[in-house]
């Protein structure tokens, strides 16, 4: 008996100003992403096997541009300064002398994103992130890594700078964190995200 050769897709796409929560339940990801935006603009040349392993068989350039976006249900300044060592003092000292505005932040439990743009290969079931960038109103991250198709899973190398307003605030409260600060006055920390984001 002859097995049946699986077909084969190729897709090129450009398209703008879409609902990022549509567009999600679309591509069947609205379980593993909780997202609600506007993707302001993607740009896709991918082929792969149209069959049950389409997802892990596509390859090609992927780019995007999200706005007004929310994350919801994760607060990811919260889960960056969870992770956050090679500090001139320890974390818990950190987090106990956070100045107000910063505290109230950590404790919401979603994240509004500005802007989010990331250009990206896929390969063999991995993302590879070439650039990504992201906009909130109290920090901007930005890196590259990889992630993991079937389940998510992360592994970026990343960069996070509190905005100056806030970086100020800390500093006056945490002296230590001086030697951090950039030309600009933003505190700027290396960091490594890695693990499965929530569902």
């Amino acid at each position: 008996v002859m097995s049946q050769v699986p077909k084969r897709m190729t897709a090129k796409l450009k398209a703008d100003q879409i609902s990022l929560q549509e567009a999600l339940k679309g591509l069947n990801l609205a379980d593993k992403l909780s997202l609600q935006g506007t993707l302001e603009s993607l740009s896709l040349d991918l082929a792969g096997k149209l069959d049950k392993t389409l997802l892990t068989s596509l390859q090609g350039p992927l780019s995007l541009s999200l706005v007004d976006t929310q994350l919801e249900g994760f607060n990811l300044l919260r889960a960056i300064i969870e992770k956050l060592d090679k500090l001139p003092i320890s974390k818990d000292a950190l987090l106990a002398r956070l100045p107000a505005t910063m505290t109230a932040t950590l404790e919401e439990e979603n994240t509004p994103i500005s802007s989010l743009k990331a250009a990206l290969n896929l390969r063999q079931g991995q993302a590879s992130i070439r650039s990504f960038a992201l906009l909130s109103d109290l920090f901007s991250l930005k890196g590259t890594g990889t992630v993991l198709l079937k389940d998510n899973t992360l592994d970026l190398d990343t960069t996070i700078a509190l905005n100056s307003e806030l970086s100020t605030e800390l500093v006056d409260k945490v002296k230590e964190l001086t030697v951090l600060r950039d030309s600009k006055d933003s505190l700027v920390f290396p960091v490594m995200i890695t693990g499965t984001p929530p569902k």
